[in-house]
């Protein structure tokens, strides 16, 4: 396939556009659509499409009993102060470089699915990056691409509201799951199922491994077949970006109370070059990350 060809044809898919790389609305959307459509765990925390630099994550804490009976004419004399958590997304400005050969797009350009192809592509780069920063990011960090961002874990860390746990050497994670959940205010434990441990993949598989040693049919089950472990009815998380090996950190929380922040002013810049046979691409975003209670979660970290 000629050149031509094949910018033409990029010309007219949601990677590129007519009017200098910004996308439009629809394309941005759809763009972050894809990302959020690659990643089960993007599918379940907050995943928000920022159509301004701010977004207020605002919750409503109700402290106390606040239901009074009715009386007709008559004020009940009692005020409930409520809590406004003033957590927000402030959008950081992030670009992403990834180059595409002319012969991934000379092989892919007449499929059927040719424009899935190439968005998927520029989706699973931008997403591995996204949740990498979101639980790495530092921006104390000398590094490059962790500096970009504080992520969940450093938030964390400097949360007095936060209850931290600390794993001692020897802990089964069995007990280490028990503690960090007494930690956790009772409010929040009225739906497991909305609840999340977020460790490490070695962490889900050490821990599946001591669920297996049970004489039970369960334990069978995690030698034979793959499902998601969990204790207590809350799902153990296995999320690549963690800190892991002899230094584990374990993540607490509701799934919910975790936000990615999107923004919808998505650049995407193309240059061909002839002769290294690659077309350049830089996707320019605006991203994000916080909780919305720091209350909410318990931070588990290995002395």
């Amino acid at each position: 396939m000629r050149q031509e060809e094949v910018l033409e044809f990029l010309s007219k898919s949601v990677i590129a556009t007519a009017t200098g790389g910004q996308l439009t609305t629809e394309q941005a959307e759809k763009f972050i659509d894809t990302v959020v459509a690659q990643d089960g765990f993007l599918q379940k925390i907050q995943t928000v499409t920022m159509s301004s630099k701010t977004y207020q994550l605002n919750t409503v804490g109700l402290s106390d009993r606040i239901m009074r009976k009715a009386s007709e004419g008559t004020d009940p004399g009692f005020t409930q102060s409520v809590t406004i958590t003033p957590k927000a997304l402030v959008s950081q400005e992030v670009i992403l470089p990834y180059d595409v050969t002319f012969s991934f797009l000379e092989e892919n350009i007449e499929k059927e699915n040719a424009e899935d192809i190439i968005n998927n592509v520029f989706a699973k780069a931008f997403r591995n990056d996204l949740l990498d920063l979101a639980f790495n990011g530092d921006e104390s960090s000398a590094d490059p691409f962790i500096q970009i961002n504080d992520g969940y874990l450093k938030i964390a860390s400097a949360d007095s509201s936060v209850h931290n746990y600390t794993i001692a050497a020897a802990s089964g994670y069995k007990d280490i799951f028990k503690s960090m959940l007494a930690l956790l205010p009772n409010k929040w434990k009225n739906n497991p199922s909305e609840l999340c441990f977020i460790a490490a993949p070695d962490v889900e598989e050490t821990y599946r491994s001591e669920l297996s040693n049970r004489n039970t049919a369960l334990g069978d089950v995690m030698l034979t077949d793959y499902r998601r472990a969990q204790y207590n009815g809350i799902d153990v998380y296995p999320m690549p970006f963690m800190p892991g090996g002899s230094a584990p950190a374990i993540f607490l929380t509701k799934y919910q109370n975790l936000a990615v922040g999107l923004g919808r002013d998505i650049r995407i810049g193309k240059q061909v070059q002839e002769r290294k046979r690659i077309v350049e691409y830089t996707i320019s975003a605006k991203i994000d990350f916080n909780y919305v209670v720091g209350d909410m979660v318990v931070l588990g970290v290995k002395s």
